[in-house]
């Protein structure tokens, strides 16, 4: 058997990861699996045929794009300096008033999900969602199988071992215990301490 030295501190650290991934749910998922944060993310596009969850209308300049409702419309149009009576207007005066005046196109948008960054555990996950929240879009902690992934599964196989042993930590070291099955309570400690 392989010796490695590391420092305490890492051992601890990786100790506490152990296990929280021994006490996790799998959500129905075989192993191996890690999480991720997933996010909305939308998409541009003008071909009508184009699979589309909305329309838009896009300036030529490049500008940020509007959804074609009523309100947003009316506000896109008096930010452009726009002094009519919107009561009287349809939708689609609205729109064609944007399109001809002011050289917009309809466009539409997608809602697809992105998937970022990577956690071995759901608490580590839902953590950087909470310190993180302004950098995404409707972000969620997703679990992610990682099908015939043989890295992945060396991983989980060291923090399973590790999870396995009880590891008392001294001010000279850490002492492994035999037949250790990880407690809730002591890795919630753990995690404190760590």
């Amino acid at each position: 058997m392989a010796i490695v030295h590391i420092p305490d501190e890492l051992f601890k650290k990786l100790h506490c990861i152990a296990n929280g991934m021994a006490m996790q749910g799998n959500r129905g998922t075989a192993s191996p699996f890690f999480y991720q944060v997933r996010e909305q993310e939308r998409i541009y596009g003008f071909d009508p045929r184009w699979d589309y969850d909305g329309k838009v209308l896009i300036p030529s300049d490049g500008g940020q794009s509007i959804e074609t409702s009523r309100d947003e419309m009316i506000m896109e149009l008096q930010v452009l300096g726009e002094d009519i009576d919107f009561s009287k207007r349809t939708d689609d005066d609205l729109k064609s008033i944007l399109i001809d005046g002011y050289d917009y196109e309809e466009g539409f948008f997608r809602n697809q999900h992105v998937f970022t960054n990577a956690f071995l555990t759901e608490k580590a996950c839902k953590e950087h969602i909470t310190r993180n929240i302004h950098h995404y879009t409707k972000p969620v902690d997703y679990l992610q199988y990682a099908n015939d992934n043989s890295e992945m599964m060396t991983v989980i196989e060291f923090f399973s071992l590790l999870a396995s042993q009880l590891v008392e930590f001294t001010p000279d070291g850490y002492l492994p215990q035999e037949n250790y099955l990880p407690q809730k309570d002591v890795f919630e400690e753990m995690l404190i301490e760590a």
